[in-house]
């Protein structure tokens, strides 16, 4: 019976010269062949390097919202007596909130739609929708 393939390993207790062909035991330190290898760890290199600049600079998918709104969202919510309107235990008030949210670029209270809220339920989840 022929063995399938020759791995390279050795039997565990035997020596290299009483050894047969192991199918099943691999040789972590085998032979590579390093040129073929540096060829293919700098062409990955450039592929990733030239698909990260291609795409460029990542831009804020949502437009900033004007002050204005934020400060209307935040007093519609004191009105209200929501939560949202209060502080945070850390101490950052609705304003704070709203602007840091807004200014991310990547998500957005819908500061606008909150003036037309009547009720709590109603105000947050125009934050989550925003205005229909």
């Amino acid at each position: 019976m022929m063995a399938v393939a020759d791995l390279g390993g050795t039997p565990l207790g035997s020596t290299p010269e009483t050894s047969v062909p192991c199918v099943l035991c691999v040789n972590p330190l085998r032979e590579v062949n390093m040129p073929e290898f540096r060829v293919i760890v700098l062409v990955l290199s450039l592929v990733m390097f030239v698909g990260a600049v291609a795409c460029g600079p990542m831009e804020p998918p949502v437009a900033p919202v004007p002050e204005e709104a934020c400060a209307a969202m935040c007093e519609r919510f004191v009105e209200l007596d929501c939560l949202e309107g209060k502080d945070t235990p850390g101490g950052k008030s609705c304003m704070v909130r709203c602007r840091e949210t807004e200014s991310s670029g990547f998500s957005t209270m819908h500061p606008h739609c909150v003036p037309q809220a009547q009720s709590c339920e109603e105000a947050r989840r125009l934050t989550a929708e925003g205005c229909q």
